[in-house]
């Protein structure tokens, strides 16, 4: 029987509240939200509410716990500061009592960073309010010297081959070869208890990860979609639609379904031969054929842009937080640095470069941005001037009507006014269907095949990365690709779209 690892069960303990308890815990104090339906996915899940006597804030569930409510003068009165400085005298003393030199000469505040010496002689920098730690530990979780603590932590950790093939066998798995541990992420062959063989690391099977062909695992991050949109009640991993491939989540009335790919048991270094270039292509085009919107998220961008995930689902399933019309809006161009900084919160991509750029308020507040730059793949103008459409985002969890078109038309009088032939862009089909360009007047040229990333099972990186020029280097891409450790990931491909300025 497959044990819960320390991890699975102090989750358990630790548990987030479902959707209706945090409804029934805010209501109950006669607090209502400002947005129905609210959207709930963690304890910093920013959540809009109005008070009894109607102000409306902000706040999160982790907040809402500790007993903070409406922040407003009128509710709250007015915070007095009683904090006071501690006596310089005091802060040496205890910090020359841990062992530790104290070389600043002057104290300002329990913020400031003071330069000590840890007793091995190394030189840090750690403010007293993180040196001294919580008074409930009695002052013994305090912040130390980095590299003591790293390299304490680092041999408590770790565990010889012999006694991770004792734990191993417990389970009546197997290593197939002695290997030479350095870290919990070198890789080794293991055998189940059917005889199936596969690649894993320490660190994969501590966590709990087990044979891929006798448990199929799910993450904890589509478990983490399932709890945020439970009142739509989806089907978890859907075995009927598209028999017998599978659909982690599939909302049957809105007809969307989520493909959710970790970028280990996704990519080529994935036990078996399932994943082909072509899988999560092949997969879309099923449920194209079926009417369904499927929409591929990888684990990189799930991890590192939550909001603009949640965002794109909302948009996909029909929740709307607010819904803007373009002639309510005023058109014009913005400096590169403030499209960078809308850009880097609301799209997935990034910023990415560009020579001008659009954006469209409303009330005086930035919605939504538009981009146009020189082609990132330039051998494909063929002699003619090309201008790319690179980034078009919105305020999350925002309906725009007619705003595209809008900022289109001032990108078209820039790419005439320059001399411009054609305008092109591209549609990446793991969110997008091409519906946008076709309205905007664009034409389809290429329907693409899947294209690859490296991944290390944390992050991607395009191919472009790790391009080598063979004559210089003595090396090629997928040379460097083996020597770092990285295996190829396929997305689902792009479309190519172009609009003919004449």
């Amino acid at each position: 029987m497959l044990c819960k690892t320390t991890k699975q069960l102090a989750y358990d303990r630790k548990r987030m509240p479902t959707v209706e308890e945090v409804r029934q815990s805010i209501e109950s104090v006669d607090y209502h939200f400002a947005i129905e339906p609210f959207i709930y996915v963690g304890a910093k899940t920013k959540i809009d509410l109005i008070c009894p006597k109607e102000h409306q804030f902000s706040t999160c569930w982790n907040y809402w716990q500790r007993g903070c409510r409406c922040p407003h003068v009128e509710c709250k009165g007015i915070r007095l500061s009683s904090s006071k400085r501690e006596d310089f005298r005091k802060v040496r003393q205890f910090i020359e009592q841990k062992e530790y030199r104290v070389k600043t000469d002057f104290y300002k505040n329990a913020h400031q960073k003071l330069h000590l010496t840890c007793p091995e002689g190394h030189d840090c920098y750690i403010s007293w309010n993180k040196f001294r730690g919580s008074s409930k530990n009695n002052f013994e979780d305090g912040v130390r010297c980095r590299i003591c603590s790293k390299d304490k932590a680092a041999n408590s950790r770790r565990i010889d081959f012999e006694t991770i093939q004792q734990i191993v066998n417990e389970e009546d798995y197997s290593i197939v070869l002695p290997f030479n541990r350095q870290d919990s992420k070198d890789k080794f062959v293991l055998r189940c208890t059917k005889g199936d063989e596969y690649e894993t690391c320490w660190n994969y099977w501590q966590r709990g990860h087990r044979c891929p062909m006798c448990f199929p695992a799910q993450s904890k991050s589509e478990k983490e979609i399932l709890h945020l949109y439970e009142n739509l009640n989806p089907v978890e991993r859907d075995r009927t639609i598209l028999r017998p491939k599978e659909l982690d989540v599939y909302f049957s009335v809105q007809k969307v379904a989520i493909e959710y790919c970790g970028l280990y048991w996704h990519s080529d270094a994935a036990p078996g031969s399932r994943m082909i270039p072509s899988y999560h292509r092949n997969k879309l085009d099923k449920c194209n054929e079926q009417g369904i919107h499927l929409l591929t998220i990888f684990e990189d961008e799930w991890q590192e842009h939550k909001d603009v995930c949640i965002s794109r689902i909302n948009s996909a399933l029909g929740i709307v937080r607010e819904r803007v019309f373009a002639r309510k809006c005023i058109a014009k161009q913005i400096s590169k640095s403030e499209a960078r900084d809308f850009l880097k919160r609301t799209h997935l991509q990034g910023s990415g470069g560009c020579r001008v750029a659009y954006g469209l308020f409303y009330n005086d507040k930035l919605i939504q941005v538009m981009t146009f730059g020189s082609p990132n793949r330039a051998h494909t103008s063929k002699g003619k001037r090309v201008l790319e459409m690179k980034r078009l985002a919105g305020e999350l969890n925002t309906i725009i009507i007619g705003g595209a078109s809008k900022l289109f038309k001032l990108g078209l009088q820039y790419a005439k006014a320059n001399n411009y032939e054609i305008i092109k862009s591209y549609c990446d089909l793991r969110w997008g269907t091409g519906n946008l360009y076709q309205k905007l007047g664009f034409t389809k040229t290429s329907n693409g095949s899947p294209s690859y990333h490296w991944t290390d099972g944390v992050k991607r990186w395009r191919n472009q990365k790790l391009a080598q020029n063979k004559k210089k280097t003595g090396t090629t891409e997928a040379e460097v690709a083996v020597q770092k450790g990285f295996w190829k990931i396929y997305d689902c491909g792009d479309q190519t779209w172009e609009y003919i300025c004449g």
